[in-house]
């Protein structure tokens, strides 16, 4: 047996029968401060279809309906994100997909997704809610997840990743892979991510894998090291059990998908306060600082994005100006200052890239 793998950790519990009562548990438990953040009204709906949605669970099974089909599937705490991400979706997706729409807010308005499902869930981790979802509330036979950053941009896009996930053995199609690799039996392989991949579920259940992070003793895995990211250990054990990983990706960033960074995290952030935003940043360590801030600036673009595509207001707006974020990078460290401007030419190019996509259609 392989030492290494012998040694993993999973990080986060899957959402089993068993564990239901203690998951219940843990939304009252956060339920003043998601509150805080989304409202009370916001976060009671929230709450009440969570605990039925686990309530059902108890008594089902892995759901098997429309088995030969697909769920492109994105979890959503920035409802403004989330709807000029379905706007892209609906332009650029075969009719046989179905969309799901997580509601982990309590606040998304069901007429801006005139098409998909939308279901509220608590924001647990992300790793948890996906492997829920796959088990218990999504019934096809593939499942596409996206987080609501990435952008669908090409009317191809679906017919390609479909004609790929069918052929022997492959399990999944990355279309937004890690920059990092794993070794896998004595050879580097590129790692899918869990950004957008459009993956075979049957595989996942028959394999009992899961999306969560884990830690290993082996230094050379992970970005950070010893630490496998969300779906990376899975990417692991799937390349270790014969199956094929392929990759959608083409010449250029956003021939097939494109997007912004760290949004939902940003978000969550600022809906603290700019108090408490600052005090957090002064506390980062400056990578850290870096992403949030690079976060922050893709915020805003989304907020102007949505501003051109739908030619009204959003709903929500961060607490501080472009100005004000740019301020907030001078402040950086030489290298580090130079990374997150490097990231705000790279942002403002991808937002460019999905307004002509929204003029050109």
């Amino acid at each position: 047996m392989d030492k290494t793998r012998a040694e993993v950790t999973l990080q986060t519990a899957m959402i089993t029968k068993r564990r239901i009562p203690r998951t219940m548990a843990a939304v009252a438990a956060t339920f003043v401060p998601a509150a805080r953040l989304f409202g009370y009204r916001s976060t009671s709906l929230l709450a009440s279809a969570t605990v039925w949605n686990l309530a059902r669970s108890l008594f089902s099974g892995p759901r098997y309906q429309g088995y030969q089909t697909t769920t492109l599937l994105t979890f959503s705490v920035y409802p403004d994100l989330t709807r000029i991400w379905y706007y892209f979706a609906q332009r650029n997706l075969d009719a046989d997909v179905k969309v799901m729409v997580v509601d982990c807010c309590g606040s998304l308005r069901k007429s801006h997704f005139p098409e998909a499902q939308v279901v509220r869930f608590w924001n647990f981790s992300h790793s948890r809610k996906i492997d829920f979802f796959i088990r218990y509330i999504v019934g096809t036979r593939y499942v596409w997840i996206c987080d609501d950053d990435v952008m669908l941009v090409n009317p191809g896009v679906a017919k390609q990743a479909h004609q790929l996930i069918g052929q022997d053995r492959v399990a999944a199609v990355s279309l937004a892979p890690r920059g990092w690799q794993l070794k896998v039996n004595g050879e580097m392989h590129k790692g899918m991510g869990s950004y957008c991949l459009l993956f075979d579920r049957g595989v996942f259940l028959s394999e009992d894998l899961s999306f969560s992070p884990a830690k290993t003793t082996d230094p050379s895995v992970g970005r950070i090291s010893g630490y496998y990211d969300t779906g990376d250990y899975a990417n692991r054990q799937l390349l270790e059990r014969g199956y094929t990983i392929e990759f959608l990706v083409g010449e250029a960033e956003c021939d097939y998908v494109c997007g912004f960074v760290g949004t939902s995290t940003a978000r969550l952030s600022l809906l603290a306060g700019r108090q408490k935003v600052l005090e957090e940043l002064s506390s980062l360590n400056m990578q850290t600082r870096v992403y949030r801030l690079v976060g922050y600036y893709c915020d805003w673009l989304v907020t102007e994005l949505y501003r051109q595509i739908f030619e009204e207001a959003p709903q929500w707006t961060p607490d501080f100006s472009e100005q004000e974020i740019l301020e907030l990078m001078a402040g950086l460290e030489g290298e580090f200052r130079e990374v997150a401007f490097h990231q705000v030419e790279r942002y403002r190019s991808h937002y460019q890239t999905m307004l002509d996509a929204s003029r050109n259609h």
